[in-house]
């Protein structure tokens, strides 16, 4: 299995041909999933194009989710990141850093050893895979 991130999952909202054909031969070859952490990041990133006239950027979203399993963040996986860092650090950390940490944790709760993303991680223990 391989995991989505954030990035790879806007430009399948936006149609890119290219995710989109990444997605099929991933799901064909490894199936996919994403994090409860990247789909905030998702409804935090399209927010700005949401109004009364625009539900239709949340439909889009429902939709895509729909055919995506959803990784969910458990309390055990914020304890071990929590063991790796002292309380004082982990509450510093900004929060575009606790949300990769625990996309990580994710991952690694589930034996997923591959992100697909156009954005560098600095996580050794998850490869990137660009799109």
């Amino acid at each position: 299995m391989k995991l989505l991130d954030t990035d790879f999952l806007l430009e399948l909202l936006l149609g890119d041909p290219d995710a989109l054909v990444k997605a099929e031969e991933l799901d064909s070859k490894h199936g996919v999933a994403t994090t409860i952490m990247n789909v905030l990041e998702l409804y935090k990133s399209v927010s700005r194009l949401i109004s009364q006239r625009n539900q239709n950027a949340l439909d889009k979203i429902d939709l895509l989710l729909s055919h995506i399993p959803i990784l969910p963040l458990e309390k055990e996986m914020f304890l071990e990141l929590s063991s790796k860092t002292s309380h004082t650090h982990l509450q510093d950390l900004p929060a575009e850093r606790l949300v990769r940490s625990l996309i990580v944790e994710i991952a690694n709760k589930h034996g997923i050893k591959t992100i697909i993303s156009k954005r560098p991680w600095l996580y050794k223990t998850l490869s990137v895979e660009n799109f």
